[in-house]
């Protein structure tokens, strides 16, 4: 499937938007992981940081035929699904435009982490900030050169059985060589977003778009 028929099936999915009581608020893009929504994962906001306009753009891409969920990629495809990656880093370069000069995160989930650790190695100086849970790299970046404001922090549990802790530290350790400025945070649990964390991470996450 083209980049083009990706963007337009992305505009007929209209984004779950939760604008902040302050109009200049700064911008946070949620995405959600294969299979979920964005109505579904539009809950993190609560969690992570009302006081910030959300928008949560849906995957492209059909999960599966009798479930609502949808995917950003399909790792079965033919070419692991690159084309289909690229299409939707496509889609969030759109939408980190649309927020003008106001500061923008990202907040990933599983496949969503994945898109938003690919888009800040491609665009380090797009965004202030990337929080990443239960991901990792699913292909080659190339990160431009210079040096790069933007902080990434990966939270992943050692007990993930969907993406394994490695590949998280693998995703880490790769993004460090390319001069970026990523950490690692690790809980015991599995491939979930640790409600154990969350006063920590609103607050990392507020620091970053002050």
């Amino acid at each position: 499937m083209g980049s083009l028929l990706l963007l337009f099936l992305a505009a007929l999915a209209p984004l779950v938007d939760r604008p902040a009581a302050d109009p200049n608020a700064p911008v946070v893009i949620g995405l959600h992981g294969r299979g979920d929504t964005p109505e579904n994962f539009s809950h993190v906001a609560d969690r992570l940081g009302p006081q910030f306009h959300w928008q949560f753009p849906r995957g492209p891409l059909a999960w599966k035929p009798d479930m609502q969920g949808s995917q950003w990629f399909d790792r079965q495809a033919p070419d692991g699904g690159r084309a289909a990656l690229q299409a939707a880093l496509d889609l969030v370069a759109l939408q980190v435009q649309q927020a003008g000069n106001k500061p923008v995160a990202l907040v990933g989930f599983s496949q969503g982490c994945m898109l938003a650790a690919h888009f800040v190695a491609a665009h380090p100086d797009a965004v202030r900030a990337v929080l990443c849970f239960g991901g990792t790299l699913i292909a080659p970046v190339h990160v431009p050169p210079g040096q790069h404001a933007v902080q990434i922090r990966f939270v992943h549990g050692k007990n993930d059985e969907m993406v394994p802790f490695a590949k998280a530290q693998e995703a880490v350790a790769i993004l460090h060589k390319a001069g970026l400025n990523v950490t690692l945070t690790s809980h015991e649990g599995g491939h979930v977003i640790p409600p154990q964390l969350t006063p920590e991470l609103r607050g990392w996450l507020a620091a970053r778009l002050k």
